[in-house]
């Protein structure tokens, strides 16, 4: 059975997939067939190093016709998500929701340096700080990160601010008035 050995820039190759790129080697009396994303892609030479993402399939057979059959995925991309509300580094004063990741992901939300829980979908409302890391099979992260902050309802100033001063105005105006003369009292 041919002896296969799976580096990547960490050493062996532990898991199913890796973040960075990829050796095979085997014997010398052995001959190889590379497979990516389940299409042939002809011979491959032991130690030539694979590095465009893809899912691969490796057939290693000695000259006695033992096969070993080794299977990986590459990924070196991070995944994406969408931020609905706000563009990733702003901020707003409304609700944020992150939504579509790329890739199956875990997805952690940070809300004024803590942890909190949160599930895909759900709108974030409180004001603060918030820090999205999403993170995929392969150890790859993304960082988002975005404020709510607090908002003045304009209008509904200008109008408050309208109305005092109107008022003000209006008392003034009758006190400068009453001491003219021309608003006097009957007594």
């Amino acid at each position: 059975v041919p002896v296969v050995t799976v580096t990547n820039e960490s050493g062996n190759l532990t898991g199913l997939v890796s973040p960075t790129p990829v050796t095979v080697t085997f014997e010398n009396d052995c001959s190889a067939l590379l497979y990516k994303d389940g299409k042939l892609v002809g011979v491959y030479e032991s130690g030539t190093i694979i590095d465009a993402d893809g899912e691969y399939e490796i057939t290693v057979t000695d000259l006695a016709g033992n096969v070993t059959e080794i299977t990986f995925m590459l990924d070196t991309a991070p995944p994406t998500a969408e931020l609905v509300g706000v563009a990733n580094g702003g901020s707003t004063s409304g609700a944020v929701i992150v939504r579509s990741p790329s890739e199956p992901a875990t997805v952690e939300v940070y809300f004024n340096g803590s942890l909190i829980a949160y599930t895909l979908g759900e709108s974030l409302t409180q004001i603060g700080a918030y820090r999205v890391v999403l993170t995929d099979e392969a150890g790859n992260a993304a960082e988002y990160t975005f404020g709510i902050v607090y908002s003045v309802n304009t209008a509904g100033t200008v109008v408050i601010v309208v109305l005092i001063i109107s008022l003000i105005g209006g008392g003034l105006a009758v006190y400068l008035f009453r001491k003219r003369g021309k608003f006097k009292r009957k007594k």
